[in-house]
């Protein structure tokens, strides 16, 4: 699963490396799901994208294997919800990758750490 899948090129990329694994991208943005279904359809990738909410995904609990956000974190307002949420739908022994650059860290803070640690 890949929440805040933008138009989909890493998404795409993923699903080409574990076919014929499933491969699932959401965003929060009709337009953008759009997208990355226009670049799937024409590089021929076998991959889904839907509409969905970060902090209450449609999906049941222990539904993926992994569950990714590449610089997604960053533009929530309550990342550590989303990180939850990326663990009520991982399985167990999952793998969860979360990428962002720590802008507040840049700056002398460590915000972004403290709250992965609160979210695990």
């Amino acid at each position: 699963l890949d929440v805040g899948c933008g138009p989909g090129s890493i998404t795409l990329d993923v699903a080409e490396r574990v076919a014929p694994g499933e491969v699932v991208g959401v965003d929060s943005v009709d337009g953008i799901i759009e997208q990355a279904q226009s670049l799937a359809a024409a590089r021929g990738a076998d991959a889904q994208f839907k509409v969905d909410n970060t902090y209450s995904l449609s999906f049941a609990d222990d539904s993926f294997d992994v569950v990714m956000a590449h610089q997604v974190l960053q533009h929530l307002a309550d990342p550590v919800g989303a990180l939850k949420e990326m663990r009520r739908v991982s399985r167990p022994g999952a793998l969860i990758a979360a990428r962002d650059a720590d802008y507040v860290f840049a700056c002398g803070s460590n915000s972004l750490d403290r709250a992965i640690q609160f979210a695990v």
